[in-house]
């Protein structure tokens, strides 16, 4: 038989409202659960508190290197022994893994590990590598990461021993350079000294020869004199003799200044000449310290170079950090607290949802 009860315009619209979750029955949930909720979040942190307490404390020891300069340019850039690219490479493939684990001492009860796992990282704005090593013995990573050091040294030690010889060597030809043009300097300076005493010898002659030039000529003029006033007189009739004696003494002093201002001429230009040698040879001088200061300062920038050739440079040495880096306790018992809170409020409403749901099947068999 079809059912001619009348249809309920406001039945759909019931169930609709029925079904429909509002926010204060999802507050109302939470707070009727609430102390389940709380003892479950509170039980979620304690647990993972407790649990991280109880793990082992692991501390970071971290240590930062950079490569070493081979060389700087002539703009000033520098070229270095490495790339911290092909370091962080070496590093991470665990080249060095093997000698460091030989040469650990291990805490006793503890076997060596296979490998360290160390970590490698490339701060941003520093031409720098950064390594760390997480291990529950601080001393034991210290001693690792200098191992690590000590490797990287002696791998690069070839090259950087190999560049200094190179800088040895020129500066070695410096050096004899050096040594040649301070004797050359010694021998101009000697030859000076030699000249100035040829100079001197010169000039002593000269006085000598003007003083006997002076003497003759006043002697010549004397004779002279002499020789006029006996020709005034009328002696010299008579001593014919004696006006030739005259004549020949003064032809002889005539002779004998030419052959004195002969000498003293050649004398002058010795003299001369010698001047002009010892002015080359200052001259030289002055272009042998010109050169030789040159050379100094090649032998210092040859010096500099040599000593901005570096091995691996330890930018920050081994050190442990200030305190444990795991287990992290605090950020642990937060999370354990986090989701013991979503659970525990997953577990209310599910529990909440079957109360409901028994209640209605129990209503739904209470005949009516």
């Amino acid at each position: 038989m079809e059912d001619h009860r009348p249809i309920d315009p406001d039945a759909h619209r019931y169930d609709y409202y029925e079904d429909e979750i509002e926010l204060m029955d999802l507050l109302k949930v939470i707070w009727k659960w609430k102390y389940l909720i709380l003892a479950g979040t509170l039980l979620c942190a304690v647990g993972a508190a407790l649990i991280s307490l109880n793990m082992t404390r692991v501390y970071r020891v971290d240590m930062s290197v950079s490569p070493g300069i081979l060389r700087i340019n002539e703009d000033g850039t520098n070229v270095y022994i490495d790339s911290i690219q092909n370091i962080r490479t070496l590093i991470e493939a665990g080249t060095f893994d093997g000698q460091i684990l030989q040469n650990l001492n291990m805490p006793e009860g503890r076997s060596r590990p296979e490998s360290l796992g160390l970590k490698v990282e490339t701060p941003k704005g520093l031409n720098a590598v950064r390594v760390s090593y997480e291990t529950p013995y601080p001393q034991l990573g210290i001693q690792v990461l200098s191992d690590l050091n000590d490797l990287l040294r002696q791998r690069y030690l070839t090259v950087v021993m190999y560049h200094k010889k190179a800088f040895d060597m020129k500066q070695e030809q410096k050096v004899n350079e050096l040594e040649n043009l301070d004797n050359k300097i010694a021998n101009n300076k000697a030859q000076i000294v030699t000249t100035r005493e040829k100079i001197q010898n010169f000039q002593d002659r000269q006085q000598h020869v003007e003083k006997e030039i002076n003497r003759i000529s006043k002697n010549t003029d004397t004779l002279i004199a002499e020789r006029n006033q006996f020709l005034a007189s009328k002696e010299s009739e008579k001593n014919t003799l004696s006006s030739l004696l005259y004549s020949n003494t003064i032809q002889q002093n005539i002779s004998y200044l030419d052959t004195l201002r002969t000498t003293a001429n050649y004398v002058k230009s010795n003299i001369y000449e010698l001047q002009l040698e010892i002015e080359k040879l200052q001259n030289a001088i002055k272009d042998l310290e010109s050169k030789k200061r040159y050379v100094l300062e090649e032998t210092n920038d040859l010096e500099f170079k040599k000593n901005s050739v570096q091995n691996i440079q330890v930018l920050q040495p081994p050190r442990k950090s200030l305190g444990p880096v795991k287990p992290k306790i605090k950020l642990n018992t937060v999370l354990a607290a986090v989701v013991g809170l979503f659970l525990t409020v997953f577990l209310s409403f599910f529990i909440e949802y079957i109360s409901k749901y028994k209640r209605r099947e129990t209503e739904g068999e209470t005949p009516g």
